[in-house]
């Protein structure tokens, strides 16, 4: 038997060094003949961590170092000091929230921020910008789409730089043209602004000038061509005005022209901010017609928003809710009910907004349920059948008021009461005017 020198217990024959198993291995620089005696030193080897390059431990399951491993995933690391636990919990709400979100917050708290940095998790970064003073959606007053919050128009880029007024520039830059736009494409543009307008050559195919206006009047264009026929046309002092005719065989337009010729000529004659009645004629033969000669004409109201920027369109908003108000509390003195109150039927002329097309117009003392010209823009108490009165035209009027700047959300069909006044001003105002509810 051999004693270990070091510890004098029981040793190997064959070691060198004469000394037991644990004590030769104490000092690895040792190379002993007994194999198991023999104790490398562990070499530490290190890696290059995926999410920063960093070190890294070899070991790590992740393939991170310390720092990135907890913070950018939740699965177990096979290194103990590369867990921890993360907050289960929104830091805003304290709803479920995705782990991996760099904020610690759920998705919809997440996609509020507006420093405009990005989270790991793709879907909490915003794709649509968000009004910092607000913190809400800012979305496109033609479109609804997403724009930029500095726009100063109000538009997205793309009905941005559909502008017609090209001189007038944008703050942000790629919303603005570098070159003019053609006539053709300018055309294109009022054509889907306004109510569709033909050459002349197709105007004369539905009215012969002369026969009907007797060399009174020139027809310029078509303006719409719905219930009754609507032209743009000029007198012998190439004034401006407006013709609207219709055909006896159609009912409903000859029906709603015979009532709006009654009231321009009675009870709303000289009445302010509606058209006044400068021409009444009829004729006779193969095809029997009722015309009207109106004035003053104007431009649409969705037309006219379009060229404002967007600081100015609060302002002007509020003037044009007065006005009508105003034209609206007029018609009702003289004992008339508008009842089609909407954005086609409010026109702009020398920037006074007038209130146009009495086909649906009852008297207040002989006022019955009736059927609404467009409903998107009807009040509660009208399409409930009830009987009219004054108060349903001024909710329409708030409708009205909030479409003519956000006509994108009334593409899908008509907008709550309450939904208009949260988010129009102006309608706002005309109801603690009028004492709506």
């Amino acid at each position: 038997m051999v004693k270990c020198v070091e510890c004098d217990s029981v040793g190997n024959p064959r070691c060198k060094y004469q000394l037991c198993a644990n004590c030769c291995q104490k000092d690895t620089t040792r190379n002993c003949t007994v194999s198991y005696h023999r104790k490398e030193q562990p070499k530490t080897v290190f890696s290059v961590c995926d999410q920063c390059g960093a070190t890294g431990n070899v070991r790590c399951t992740n393939r991170r170092c310390a720092t990135c491993c907890p913070k950018y995933t939740t699965r177990p690391c096979a290194v103990t000091y590369h867990n921890h636990t993360r907050k289960q919990n929104c830091v805003d709400c304290g709803g479920t929230l995705n782990t991996e979100c760099s904020f610690e917050k759920c998705a919809g708290c997440c996609r509020k921020r507006t420093d405009g940095t990005k989270c790991a998790v793709s879907y909490h970064t915003r794709q649509v910008p968000i009004s910092p003073d607000r913190g809400v959606l800012i979305s496109c007053r033609l479109c609804s789409e997403g724009r930029h919050p500095d726009c100063t128009f109000g538009k997205c880029a793309g009905c941005c730089r559909q502008r017609t007024d090209y001189l007038a520039k944008c703050k942000v830059t790629f919303h603005n043209r570098k070159t003019a736009p053609s006539i053709d494409y300018v055309h294109s543009i009022f054509r889907s602004l306004r109510p569709p307008m033909y050459e002349v050559e197709e105007v004369e195919q539905l009215v012969q000038t002369g026969e009907i206006f007797s060399e009174q009047f020139t027809i310029t264009r078509l303006l719409n061509n719905a219930n009754s026929q609507v032209y743009a046309a000029k007198d012998k002092q190439n004034q401006p005005c407006v013709v609207k005719i219709s055909e006896k065989s159609n009912t409903n337009g000859y029906r709603q022209l015979q009532n709006e010729e009654t009231l321009l000529r009675g009870p709303l004659k000289d009445c302010p901010g509606v058209p006044k009645l400068i021409h009444v004629g009829q004729t006779l033969g193969k095809t029997d017609r009722l015309f009207l000669v109106e004035t003053p004409v104007g431009i649409t109201s969705h037309a006219r928003v379009g060229c404002i920027s967007e600081k100015d369109i609060a302002p002007l908003l509020k003037t044009w809710a007065a006005q009508l108000v105003e034209t609206l509390q007029q018609v009702h003195k003289r004992g008339v009910l508008h009842l089609d109150v909407k954005p086609e039927n409010v026109i702009m002329a020398d920037e006074k907004a007038i209130l146009i097309d009495f086909g649906f117009s009852q008297l207040k003392h002989q006022a019955e349920p009736c059927e609404y010209g467009t409903k998107t823009f009807a009040s509660r108490n009208v399409l409930n059948g009830r009987i009219p009165s004054e108060k349903d035209d001024f909710e329409s009027l708030c409708y009205t008021i909030h479409a003519i700047h956000s006509p994108g959300e009334y593409r899908h069909g008509r907008q709550t009461f309450a939904s208009v006044l949260s988010h129009s001003p102006a309608a706002r105002w005309i109801a603690q005017e009028t004492g709506l509810n």
